[in-house]
């Protein structure tokens, strides 16, 4: 009895270290069972399905996701949310040993404004360039 007890504990110790390290994650997480019921959703994940609009949307997205992983192995799908604010949502979902899935949720949207500022900034640059060495060109060409 007493072995049964501390073997539970330990378990318990077990469940909780891995919800903190899961809760601690800068991605949202998801775990479904063979049946497809959601038996875990880490904090973030939870953080990630704000207002209730936005919620419906995606836990429907992302129940389907989990159903086609169980089935057919890794699935990916990303989702644009509009506002306010704006977002975009990256989804990837994998099947389990356990005949279950698991996915990880992911807000994209600071990724994608990144990129998009790059982006700008580049063609800018580059804009400014080739107006400078067009000036350029075109002196050259007086002077000789």
């Amino acid at each position: 009895m007493a072995r049964a007890l501390a073997l539970a504990d330990a378990a318990k110790e077990e469940i909780a270290r891995l919800r903190e390290a899961l809760d601690a994650l800068p991605v949202g997480m998801v775990v479904c069972d063979q049946t497809g019921r959601e038996v875990v959703r880490s904090r973030r994940a939870v953080a990630l399905f704000g207002d209730l609009q936005t919620d419906v949307l995606v836990a429907r997205t992302l129940t389907e996701l989990l159903a086609a992983a169980r089935v057919s192995g890794r699935q990916v799908q990303t989702l644009e949310l509009t506002g306010p604010p704006a977002r975009s949502v990256q989804m990837t979902a994998e099947r389990l040993a356990s005949g279950g899935a698991v996915a990880v949720v992911e807000d994209t949207s600071e990724r994608r404004q990144l990129d998009a500022v790059r982006r700008d900034f580049v063609a800018n640059v580059n804009h400014e360039l080739r107006t400078s060495i067009g000036a350029l060109g075109v002196l050259a060409e007086a002077l000789a």
